[in-house]
């Protein structure tokens, strides 16, 4: 956007928070204080709840933990009633400036093992019906933004199928739900050497993370882990704004 156009437009409709509307920044100061972060020492290292590193409730059931196809999960933040707040406004109110703030802080939440570990970034893909919905896909965005921060590039690799809204569903219902939601992104045809050089667009042998906005259950994740790691993915890790628990 020309800047005169965007200085006209601020005057015009001037930035408020998204959380308080005070004005001046899309995320004000005093509202970023009130996220709720995730003590990483303290969270598990499988499903990223708060409080799971040596016993946790979220994952482990009666029959012993469950089995993501992820192997590790990181989460920034509880999903307390700001970045609620902030989620609904990036996703819903198209305030697509967040992407960037929610960018830095998937960055200052991943380790440098992590990104040493890693060979590419990649997302849970919305479905068609939200695109049209929206006009954009929301995590990609931030994802976008992430590959800049960490210098990993950023690979769209599955396609997300119609499929029933995960919202209100039972933990087991989810997961019921997920196992045929996704399939890998179809490329066109290529040669040996163009595939080479675009550096293994799918992704086979790889370390990928793959990104997400909040874990629940996590079985969305576990099934767009599984269909990576069916199209040739050497490993998943997870890696999600916000955990509710």
């Amino acid at each position: 956007m020309p800047r005169l156009l965007e200085s006209a437009l601020e005057l015009l409709y001037p930035t408020r928070c998204a959380v308080c509307e005070a004005p001046g920044e899309v995320l004000c100061a005093p509202c970023a204080q009130h996220l709720t972060y995730i003590n990483q020492a303290t969270s598990c290292r499988y499903c990223g709840a708060p409080y799971g590193r040596a016993l946790c409730t979220e994952c482990i059931e009666r029959e012993g933990r469950r089995a993501f196809s992820f192997s590790e999960a990181r989460c920034v933040f509880e999903l307390s009633n700001p970045l609620r707040r902030l989620i609904l406004a990036y996703k819903d109110a198209n305030e697509r400036r967040l992407a960037e703030y929610f960018a830095r802080f998937l960055a200052t939440a991943l380790p440098l093992e992590w990104r040493l570990w890693a060979d590419a970034l990649t997302w849970v893909p919305a479905d068609q019906h939200a695109l049209r919905q929206r006009g954009f896909d929301h995590v990609g965005l931030i994802v976008r933004h992430l590959a800049v921060l960490t210098g990993l590039p950023a690979r769209p690799l599955l396609v997300k199928l119609p499929g029933t809204d995960q919202r209100g569903l039972t933990r087991a219902q989810r997961f019921q739900n997920s196992q045929l939601l996704f399939s890998p992104l179809e490329r066109p045809t290529e040669g040996r050497g163009q595939a080479e050089a675009h550096g293994h667009p799918q992704g086979r042998g790889q370390n990928i993370i793959l990104v997400d906005d909040v874990l629940t259950t996590g079985a969305t994740l576990d099934a767009a882990a599984a269909c990576l790691l069916a199209s040739g993915t050497a490993d998943v890790r997870a890696l999600c704004l916000a955990r509710t628990w």
